[in-house]
C-alpha cells in the first residue's frame, strides 16, 4: 500500500532515506533562511533609503524627484519577487 496514510513497516522510518525525521532538521533550515531573508531585506531597504538621501542632499533633487528616480528599482524588484513566488507556488 502506498500513499500518505501508510504506516511504516518494521524497521522503516517515516523520514528521509537517512533515517532523519523531517521535523528534526526543518527548524534549523527555517532559522537560517529567515536570517538570510532579514539580512537581504535590510540591505535592500537601507540602500533605497541611503540613495534617496544622497539624491536629495548630494544631488539637490527634491523628495518627489528622488522618489521617482528610485521607483523603477522598486518596481523591478517587485516584478522579480512575484515571478519567483509564482514559480515556487506552481
Amino acid at each position: 500500500m502506498t500513499g500518505l496514510n501508510r504506516t511504516p513497516a518494521e524497521g522503516e522510518t517515516c523520514g528521509s532515506a537517512r533515517g532523519v525525521e523531517p521535523a528534526e532538521n526543518s527548524q534549523g533550515l527555517f532559522r537560517s533562511g529567515t536570517a538570510a531573508n532579514i539580512l537581504m531585506t535590510s540591505g535592500f531597504t537601507g540602500t533605497l533609503f541611503v540613495m534617496s538621501l544622497y539624491l536629495q542632499d548630494g544631488r539637490g533633487l527634491g523628495a518627489l524627484a528622488a522618489g521617482l528616480s528610485i521607483f523603477p528599482e522598486a518596481v523591478g524588484v517587485a516584478v522579480r519577487s512575484a515571478g519567483t513566488f509564482s514559480a515556487s507556488v506552481a
